[in-house]
């Protein structure tokens, strides 16, 4: 998000200070003003939808490293005895080297 993005905690708190003379008066709102109160709401729904979206990309790539380090560990371990003959002795591949 860059620095002029609104927050979602910004936003709830200006729509709590509009309302607290309301409240404190016990007055109404008129119709012109609850429409924009629901246009607010929405977008602050909205915002709060692209926040919880984001949250989830960032679990489900967490979720990924996870699994891809049991896959390597998993992957390593079966080669490990793929390379073991049945005596226990470990067998080293020669691939062309000198000794």
């Amino acid at each position: 998000m860059t620095s002029s993005a609104h927050k979602l905690s910004d936003e709830l708190k200006l729509l709590d200070r509009a309302f607290a003379p309301i409240a404190r008066s016990g007055g109404y709102l008129d119709a012109a003003s609850v429409k924009r109160l629901r246009e607010r709401i929405g977008l602050l729904g909205k915002l709060a939808n692209a926040l919880e979206t984001e949250v989830s990309y960032f679990r489900l790539i967490e979720a990924g490293r996870e699994g891809k380090q049991i896959v390597e560990q998993l992957a390593t371990d079966n080669l490990v005895q793929l390379v073991k003959d049945p005596e226990g002795k470990i067998i080293f591949p020669d691939f062309g080297r000198k000794k």
